[in-house]
């Protein structure tokens, strides 16, 4: 828990009273900024302690963005249709599996395995028929650039203090907002709400401290709200 108290202390982020960005600006921004650069009207300020932790773990963040990627070129007319979706990172010339959707995981791919192998894995019919799989570069820096946009749409409806935890997690104070929600467990579902809807598979957890909202929203063992994802 040290590593994420620290990990979290360093990356607040609080909005500032001449930023006047309403939620609806906020969902624009989103969308502008979901796979590409755009400004971000946050500042830094780590003086800020958080009193009331909510951490939110998008579990399967670089391969849902890339599946809202996928869908976005499906409405072209010539578009494959495919059902496995396969994220690579490329070291010596070699391609392996970074991530992979749960199609690709019941048809036996595997994180590590090469990029030959994983198409092996699936049929060649399917293959032949559907285009399958779509298969794309994972990039860190891409993902970051949409975390932060999810974090300033966060922002603009949950909460003035957000905190990101690359590579798929941030960290909210919600201390006091939840009245304006009903309760915690209201304030979960909203959030997760939001989730769903822009298409991200989500855990959350409420505590006292980084450290322990951190480990209840990790460990599957341990009381969290989740998506369907």
């Amino acid at each position: 828990s040290t590593r994420k108290e620290s990990s979290a202390a360093s990356d607040v982020y609080k909005r500032q009273p001449h930023h006047s960005t309403t939620t609806v600006e906020y969902s624009r921004t989103l969308g502008k900024t979901w796979e590409g650069g755009g400004t971000n009207p946050v500042s830094i300020d780590t003086s800020t302690a958080m009193r009331r932790v909510l951490a939110l773990h998008l579990r399967s963040f670089s391969i849902d963005l890339s599946q809202r990627r996928r869908q976005r070129a499906m409405r072209q007319p010539d578009a494959p249709k495919t059902s496995c979706l396969l994220l690579t990172q490329t070291s010596g010339g070699r391609a392996s599996i970074a991530a992979r959707c749960n199609e690709a995981a019941r048809r036996g791919v595997r994180v590590g395995l090469s990029l030959a192998e994983a198409q092996a894995l699936i049929d060649p019919r399917v293959r032949a028929k559907s285009g399958d799989p779509w298969v794309e570069e994972l990039s860190e820096e891409r993902d970051l650039r949409a975390l932060h946009a999810v974090g300033m749409w966060l922002m603009g409806r949950f909460s003035p203090v957000v905190a990101l935890d690359p590579p798929d997690g941030l960290f909210l104070d919600v201390a006091g907002t939840e009245r304006l929600f009903g309760d915690e467990n209201d304030l979960c579902r909203a959030i997760l709400g939001g989730m769903h809807r822009f298409g991200l598979g989500a855990r959350i957890a409420v505590a006292d401290t980084v450290g322990a909202a951190w480990a209840a929203v990790s460990y599957t063992h341990l009381r969290a709200h989740e998506t369907g994802r």
